[in-house]
């Protein structure tokens, strides 16, 4: 799905990220390209050090054709609220769409 996805919207992470998250919301979370990308990626600079799981994310912003990019972003998004929340702790809504 995710090759024909890619060719399908040229690689646009936006649309992309759309698709795969309505399909399938325990394993992709949406992500829209902004003019605020500097800055988020900023805020996660600075979460590296509690947060291991950002340790990897060596690149400064997604960017609207960054596929690949937005993979490495969803992974450790996704490893790190599994790491540091248990089912007690998620909001309902949440926990029903990644447990």
């Amino acid at each position: 799905m995710i090759p024909i996805l890619r060719k399908h919207f040229k690689d646009n992470v936006t649309f992309i990220s759309a698709m795969l998250h309505h399909y399938f919301p325990k394993q992709y979370f949406f992500y829209r390209v902004s003019k605020l990308e500097k800055e988020i990626f900023k805020g996660l600079e600075f979460f590296k050090e509690v947060v291991p799981e950002f340790a990897g994310l060596r690149f400064p912003g997604v960017s609207r054709t960054g596929f690949d990019r937005y993979l490495k972003l969803n992974e450790a998004l996704l490893n790190s609220l599994c790491a540091n929340m248990d089912e007690t702790t998620l909001p309902r809504k949440l926990e029903s769409s990644i447990m």
